[in-house]
C-alpha cells in the first residue's frame, strides 16, 4: 500500500511540474509544453546523447528507463552528479600539464587561454544540464515510460540472449541462456546490452511521427 502511494504520489509531482511549465511556456510565448518538447525533440535526445559521451556507462544506468518517477528522477539527480564532478575535475589547475618547472611561456599562455575558455563552456555545460533536468526531463520521462518498454523488459530478464558470430563463412546467430558465458568472438545484441540506445532509437522514431501529426494539425 505504501509503495503505490509513493508511485502516485510521484507521478502526481511529475504532474503538477508539467503543468507548472506548460504554465510558464504560455505565458514567455513559446505555445503548449508538450508540443514544444516535440518540435524540439531532437535536442532533448542530443542531450542525452551528450551525457553518454560523458558518461561512458550511462547504458548502465537503468534507472534512466525507469516506469517508477522516483527511480527516472533520482537517476537523473545521479548523473548531473557525475557530470558536475566530471567538470570540477576539468577546471582543477588551470597550469596542469604544462610542465611548471622550466615551462615555455608559450605552453603557460595556452593553458591559461584553454583555463580560461574552459572555465566558460564548463558554466554552460553545467546551466545546460540543469536546464535539461528541469525543462526537459519530465517530458523525457512521460516518453520513455512508453518508449521504454522493450527494454525495462530486457533489463528484467527473459532467460535467452542472442549471440552473434562473425566468421570466415559470415554471420552466425545463437539463442543462449541468460546465464551461459559469452564465447569468444561471440557478442551479445540482445536488447538489455544496449538498452539506453535502443530506446533512444524509438524516442527518435517517435518523435519524428509525432512532429508530422503536428505539423499536419498545424497546416
Amino acid at each position: 500500500m505504501k509503495q503505490v502511494f509513493v508511485f502516485i504520489t510521484g507521478l502526481a509531482a511529475v504532474a503538477i511540474w508539467i503543468l507548472g511549465l506548460n504554465f510558464a511556456f504560455e505565458r514567455l510565448g513559446q505555445g503548449p509544453y508538450l508540443e514544444w518538447c516535440i518540435e524540439n525533440g531532437g535536442t532533448i535526445s542530443l542531450a542525452v546523447g551528450f551525457l553518454a559521451l560523458i558518461w561512458k556507462g550511462l547504458d548502465l544506468q537503468t534507472e534512466l528507463l525507469a516506469w517508477h518517477p522516483l527511480r527516472f528522477f533520482g537517476g537523473c539527480f545521479s548523473l548531473m552528479a557525475v557530470l558536475y564532478a566530471a567538470v570540477a575535475v576539468n577546471l582543477g589547475g588551470p597550469l596542469d600539464g604544462t610542465g611548471r618547472d622550466g615551462a615555455e611561456r608559450a605552453s603557460i599562455l595556452e593553458a591559461l587561454w584553454d583555463g580560461l575558455l574552459g572555465i566558460v563552456l564548463n558554466l554552460v555545460i553545467g546551466v545546460a544540464v540543469l536546464a535539461w533536468l528541469v525543462v526537459a526531463a519530465p517530458f523525457h520521462y512521460v516518453l520513455t515510460v512508453f518508449t521504454g518498454a522493450p527494454a525495462r523488459r530486457a533489463l528484467r530478464g527473459t532467460g535467452r540472449k542472442l549471440v552473434v558470430f562473425e566468421g570466415p563463412s559470415g554471420i552466425r546467430v545463437e539463442e543462449r541462456l541468460e546465464t551461459d558465458e559469452i564465447p569468444p568472438g561471440g557478442v551479445d545484441v540482445s536488447f538489455s546490452a544496449h538498452a539506453m540506445a535502443l530506446t533512444s532509437s524509438i524516442n527518435a522514431a517517435v518523435l519524428f511521427v509525432l512532429r508530422q501529426i503536428v505539423s499536419i494539425n498545424g497546416a
